[in-house]
């Protein structure tokens, strides 16, 4: 499996900390938090057949830096992520979080950005959590880099460039790495002075997997416009067609006599052609805020390195109560689908997390936590169920010079 050098992401970090004391800074913030969990999982490695219960206690000490002045802005965090296990403590383990950005406006009309992360986690209490996709239990490790760049060439008009690279690798072979790189352009145009904004995406999309047997490509159009119906509520709208190819090794027996059969690897290419896009409601409420968003996209995983295709709802809430009391909650509904390959994958999960917290002081909170997890797999025709409840407390420090 080929491996990528961390050394980068810590040459990024200490560029980052070198070059902000010579944008003459106005502000510079340090925050420190540690937030920790109590937690009871009645299925901490997600199986359909073998539940494993047991209690974990997390402790997740945090560090942020922001440096700032009128035209530049520089940050990083750095946190760890330590889970103690009651009764199996073989699987006891230290994730790691490390992030270094740098946002600059270089001209009244040029804006650029760079930013980076490296993280250590798992496939079932992040990628699940945060994506929707559920793979086989793995420790997995993951960097991305982000630059991008906007130009406002008029008053309305604006052109932005993205480039998201990220690298994914797991810990055993039963995930299969990959190299993703998505290149983005847009055009941003100002309708009127609402404001009610319209803006043209054309993509492409790479996904290049470690084990060789399949390389997929994309192009993709956007149309999209951001509208707001008040203050208080705000629509974002995006589609367009998205064309792939993907080229696969498929190992089949062809006959060579009469009776006689041989394997051979063969080299195929599937085309398609899809929908994406995307649809997010914002309001902001007396007290709170909610969010809604549903979308489809092409997303890489670890099945066999492939991408999938995926839908996706999201919904979200955080609402006071009274002056310290709030709740919260999320509810996610994901499909996905390989539409064949090495390993075709076919299936449906599904989470809600309700939650309620009391602020104890202007810094810090403690609260009662579930969540509720499901996933139905097409292609073995099973069902998983898992569920956790958790005590949190967590408290942070910022200091300004």
């Amino acid at each position: 499996m080929r491996r990528f050098d961390v050394r980068l992401l810590f040459l990024f970090l200490i560029i980052t900390a070198a070059t902000a004391p010579l944008v003459h800074a106005d502000l510079q913030t340090i925050t420190f938090r540690i937030d920790l969990r109590t937690v009871y999982n009645d299925n901490i490695t997600f199986s359909s057949s073998n539940k494993i219960r047991d209690m974990i206690l997390e402790a997740v000490p945090e560090v942020m830096w922001r440096y700032s002045t009128e035209r530049n802005t520089a940050y990083a965090t750095a946190r760890l992520k330590g889970k103690l296990y009651w009764d199996h403590d073989e699987v006891n383990t230290i994730y790691q979080y490390y992030q270094a950005g740098v946002k600059s406006r270089v001209t009244e009309r040029l804006r650029l950005a760079l930013d980076g992360s490296y993280r250590t986690d798992d496939t079932l209490n992040t990628e699940f959590q945060e994506q929707g996709i559920v793979l086989n239990l793995d420790d997995r490790k993951v960097f991305d880099l982000h630059p991008r760049m906007d130009w406002q060439f008029t008053e309305r008009s604006s052109l932005g460039f993205d480039y998201l690279f990220e690298r994914t690798e797991y810990s055993t072979d039963a995930n299969t790495g990959y190299s993703n790189h998505r290149i983005y352009f847009t055009y941003d145009y100002l309708w009127s002075d609402r404001p009610t904004r319209v803006f043209v995406r054309p993509g492409f999309y790479i996904n290049d997997p470690d084990d060789d047997a399949t390389s997929e490509y994309s192009t993709q159009l956007h149309f999209g416009m951001e509208y707001p119906f008040s203050e208080r509520l705000r629509l974002t709208a995006s589609a367009g067609p998205s064309y792939s190819w993907r080229d696969m090794k498929v190992s089949e027996f062809i006959p060579v006599a009469p009776g006689k059969w041989v394997p051979v690897t063969l080299e195929k290419t599937r085309t398609y052609l899809k929908f994406v896009g995307s649809l997010s409601l914002r309001g902001l409420l007396e007290r709170g805020y909610w969010n809604l968003a549903l979308f489809q996209d092409i997303y890489p995983t670890g099945y066999g390195g492939a991408s999938v295709l995926r839908t996706r709802l999201v919904t979200n809430m955080d609402y006071g109560l009274f002056e310290r009391l709030r709740c919260k909650g999320a509810i996610t509904c994901t499909y996905y689908n390989s539409g064949g390959g090495p390993d075709p994958v076919d299936q449906t999960t599904f989470t809600v997390s309700p939650g309620i917290y009391y602020r104890l002081t202007e810094r810090s909170n403690l609260g009662l936590y579930y969540n509720f997890r499901y996933r139905w797999d097409t292609e073995y025709d099973r069902d998983t169920i898992g569920n956790q409840v958790w005590l949190r407390f967590d408290i942070f420090r910022p200091f300004q010079f």
